[in-house]
């Protein structure tokens, strides 16, 4: 692949395109062909206009302080699924927070977002039926998606793929309706660029190979299934740098990947969670 504007390094070595929103309904198999291995992923450009965008900031700026987890390197809106248990507090902490995005959704911007989400997520998801994921005890839904504001000088979010957090995080995947375990994806619309940094970089590492770190936090290496370290300076990445109004969906599950520190003065907004197939293959479930 030749580089762009958005999708740019030495080599591209997994198949990343771009489309505009324009053309999402003659292409309704994009996730499907993540799903088959096809694509890596995808950017949708103009899935929202800048003057969306600049209202769904107004309405996040909105939201009260309190509702929101402050943490050192990002202010998170509403509380990720990783903090979900199976049991008292801690679950019913999540269902109440999950339910938050929703009881924002009375904002104007707030329901914009999230209704077309539900329009893309159809339109490029087909022949899946898509709808948010629910608890299968309680019945209720999980968030569709969470923002998140990565402060400026702060670092980024470190290196890892979405199966690694998978291992991490297993009550949620416990406490939710059943799953396909394979395929996992992640999405976000971008909402606003740091000065510099900030970029998604996808690293020529797969799930299969690679399945540990000694820190969590580290940037440094990641350790493959023999236990030798493989560091991240000796592999092959590029570059993938969505722009406001932008919609990224791709692989998340087993490639490994990051976002590059956050340099200058604005912090880097997002939306976006985390697709999967549902255990019977006929559904297409996301949460944030």
């Amino acid at each position: 692949m030749e580089n762009t504007a958005r999708i740019y390094g030495n080599e591209i070595f997994f198949n990343f395109i771009e489309i505009d929103y324009s053309e999402v309904k003659n292409n309704p198999n994009l996730i499907k062909d993540i799903q088959q291995e096809k694509l890596a992923g995808f950017i949708t450009k103009n899935v929202f206009s800048l003057q969306e965008v600049e209202e769904i900031k107004t309405a996040l700026a909105n939201i009260p302080q309190e509702e929101k987890r402050i943490g050192p390197m990002a202010e998170l809106f509403p509380l990720p699924f990783t903090s979900a248990s199976d049991s008292g507090d801690r679950l019913n902490a999540y269902i109440n927070k999950a339910a938050a995005l929703q009881k924002h959704r009375s904002a104007k911007a707030i329901d914009m977002l999230l209704t077309r989400f539900e329009q893309f997520f159809t339109a490029v998801g087909h022949p899946f039926e898509v709808q948010v994921t629910r608890l299968k005890n309680q019945g209720a839904a999980c968030a569709a998606g969470n923002f998140r504001s990565f402060f400026p000088n702060k670092g980024g979010f470190y290196v890892h793929c979405e199966y690694f957090i998978q291992k991490k995080a297993p009550f949620y995947y416990q406490l939710v309706e059943p799953l396909s375990q394979e395929g996992q994806l992640s999405y976000l619309v971008q909402l606003q660029n740091s000065e510099v940094g900030g970029e998604l970089t996808l690293y020529n590492m797969l799930w299969k190979d690679i399945q540990d770190k000694e820190k969590q936090e580290d940037n440094e290496y990641v350790i493959d299934k023999s236990g030798k370290r493989i560091y991240l300076k000796d592999m092959k990445h590029f570059s993938v740098n969505a722009q406001p109004g932008d919609v990224v969906v791709f692989s998340g599950g087993p490639i490994w990947h990051r976002v590059e520190d956050i340099l200058g003065t604005k912090p880097r907004i997002t939306y976006g969670g985390f697709l999967k197939f549902t255990a019977d293959g006929k559904g297409l479930r996301y949460w944030g």
